[in-house]
């Protein structure tokens, strides 16, 4: 089955509709939460589903790319070689070290990117 075709256009309209005489509106939508009436609703909706295929490719290729170029940058790797170098240490031993700092860099970067996330989300409620 063919995706429906979402163009950016379409996926940014907004529609107003006129809310009921004594609706209470949610807080997530800017309301007091009273029995006020209010004018007129922001409701947003899409033609269709936002990650097609393309899409996710587009975001998989970008996102190896920019995490090659990342871990290309001398800062990341020349600190463990010159120390291995300097304390001697074998091939196995700089590589084990090298893979738990890396994993500590990859987990400590994703946690504060949720934090980030986390914290937008419920600022804009």
């Amino acid at each position: 089955m063919p995706w429906p075709s979402a163009s950016p256009s379409s996926l940014r309209r907004r529609v107003l509709t006129p809310v009921s005489v004594g609706e209470r509106l949610s807080p997530r939508l800017g309301a007091r939460g009273d029995n006020t009436v209010a004018k007129f609703r922001l409701l947003a909706y899409s033609t269709g589903p936002l990650m097609t295929p393309t899409v996710l490719l587009t975001i998989a290729v970008t996102g190896l790319t920019i995490a090659f170029m990342h871990a290309s940058i001398p800062t990341h790797w020349l600190p463990f070689v010159l120390t291995s170098r300097a304390l001697r240490w074998s091939r196995a031993k700089t590589l084990s070290i090298t893979a738990i700092a890396g994993v500590g860099h990859v987990l400590c970067t994703s946690a504060l990117g949720i934090l980030v996330a986390w914290l937008g989300l419920s600022l804009s409620d």
